[in-house]
Parts: C-alpha cells; sequence; structure tokens
C-alpha cells in the first residue's frame, strides 16, 4: 500500500515537542510495521526541509534529509517529482478548491495522489480530508 505523507507529518516527527508528535511516531511505526512505501513529492521534501531548518535548526534539517536519502534507497519513501502536467493539473485543482484556502503544496500534493492512485494520506493538515482522502 502506499501513503502520500505531507510536511505536516513530517514536522510533526522531528519535534519532539510538537502536539502531533506522539502520534505521528505511531503512526509512523505502524506504517513501517505494515511496509507501507510512503510517497511525498518534491515540494513536500523542500517545504519540509525549510520548515524544519526554520523552526528546529540545521542539523535537524539535515537529520531528515538524510533519513530521506536512506529511505529513498531501501525503498521506504518514493518522491514525486512535478512535471509541466502535475502543475497544471495542479492550478485546477487550486482554483476548484479555494474556498477550502489551500496552499499550492497541498494542491500539488493532491494532483500528485490522484496521478498515482493513491487514496490514503499520514498528515495532521484537515485539507487532506476536506479533498476527499481518508488518513492512513
Amino acid at each position: 500500500m502506499k501513503v502520500f505523507i505531507d510536511t505536516s507529518a513530517f514536522y510533526a516527527l522531528a519535534d519532539s515537542n510538537d502536539r502531533n508528535h506522539e502520534a505521528a511516531a505511531e503512526k509512523y511505526d505502524e506504517l513501517l510495521d505494515r511496509k507501507t512505501k510512503l510517497v511525498l513529492s518534491d515540494h513536500i521534501l523542500a517545504e519540509s526541509a525549510t520548515l524544519i531548518r526554520r523552526r528546529l535548526g540545521y542539523e535537524a534539517s539535515q537529520r531528515y534529509l538524510h533519513l530521506l536519502e536512506k529511505s529513498e534507497t531501501i525503498g521506504t519513501f518514493q518522491i514525486a517529482f512535478v512535471d509541466a502536467s502535475l502543475l497544471h493539473s495542479a492550478k485546477v485543482i487550486f482554483s476548484e478548491m479555494a474556498d477550502l484556502k489551500l496552499s499550492l503544496v497541498d494542491a500539488l500534493s493532491f494532483a500528485a495522489m490522484r496521478k498515482m492512485a493513491i487514496r490514503h494520506y499520514f498528515a495532521f493538515d484537515d485539507h487532506f480530508r476536506q479533498a476527499g482522502f481518508e488518513p492512513a
């Protein structure tokens, strides 16, 4: 099974003081135990690294990037790279869901999930549920 992982989950995992840290750690362990492939976009990778660096420091962002690199090598993570077609789909979603006030990165996530037929997400961002996806 594939599950899309969002910046909100990565940040909660990285920050032991985050209100979602404990739930994130439990869910992450559960997903790994089930051999779930965690999918993220290159934009989620960049957004997460930036957020972690700004709030937790350079070393924390380096740990995050190292974890992704190692995990991608062994097949735990898959990075979906945004191309022109996916960007176009995201712009349509961004426009159609204007009332949700989502970010373009969220719209890119939804476009990637639709393209890859991923129904489940690991996130603490309610926009995924509002867009019709299901929590992992």
